[in-house]
């Protein structure tokens, strides 16, 4: 007896490589899915572990904030302190492009959708800073950071010398936007930087008024 081989229809091919189709058409675009989250949470952890890098940076930037004492367009000393909530220019130990002292510029630069974080530096090796009229050339200047989308600088300290000294009952430090040392005759406790999901916290010298009798002591005013 004769067997009749039985192959598939036209009908049959056509709804097979037509499954074959969606199914590949769905992995195609699960797989696209998958990489584009994948992509964006990726983006996202080298946005933050960059951040963290910058942050940890400053940190020793801040911490190493003197108060550093000039003279004002009188003569007077004063210290060497101007902050913002977009811009800190002062003094450091622990300078972010030389390694040592460094007279520096933070700026939180607001662009239209996000802001960027530059710093700029002077070492003090190449420059004798005297006074706060004094020009200065930022000849080193970095972008830190970009794309952020949250950035302030803030300042806790008293008012001013005389607040501080008079030590009136109910009178306590309190947060400021802007301390500019040269108007309050001291610096501030703690700068605070925001940095979108990060903040960070540096204590400063609790006594700059030390600084400032010094260099009255030894004779430079």
């Amino acid at each position: 007896m004769v067997v009749k081989q039985k192959g598939f229809t036209l009908v049959e091919l056509l709804i097979s490589i037509t499954l074959l189709s969606l199914v590949m058409a769905t992995g195609t675009f699960a797989y696209f899915q998958f990489a584009s989250r994948w992509d964006k949470e990726l983006g996202d952890f080298q946005q933050q572990a960059r951040t963290a890098k910058v942050v940890a940076q400053l940190d020793q930037v801040l911490k190493g904030v003197i108060p550093y004492v000039v003279r004002d367009k009188t003569g007077e000393p004063t210290f060497f302190f101007v902050g913002s909530e977009s811009r800190l220019l002062a003094v450091t130990n622990n300078g972010l492009v030389n390694g040592g002292p460094e007279i520096f510029r933070l700026v939180l630069q607001q662009n239209k959708n996000d802001f960027q974080l530059v710093y700029q530096a002077i070492s003090l090796e190449q420059t004798i800073l005297t006074s706060m009229e004094q020009s200065l050339d930022f000849s080193n200047s970095k972008v830190l950071l970009s794309n952020l989308q949250r950035a302030d600088l803030s300042y806790f300290g008293w008012r001013d010398l005389t607040l501080k000294s008079s030590r009136t009952p109910g009178t306590a430090p309190n947060w400021f936007e802007n301390y500019r040392s040269q108007e309050r005759g001291l610096t501030p406790e703690y700068i605070k930087l925001n940095i979108d999901d990060f903040t960070l916290f540096s204590q400063l010298d609790r006594d700059p008024s030390r600084w400032k009798g010094h260099f009255i002591e030894s004779g430079k005013f």
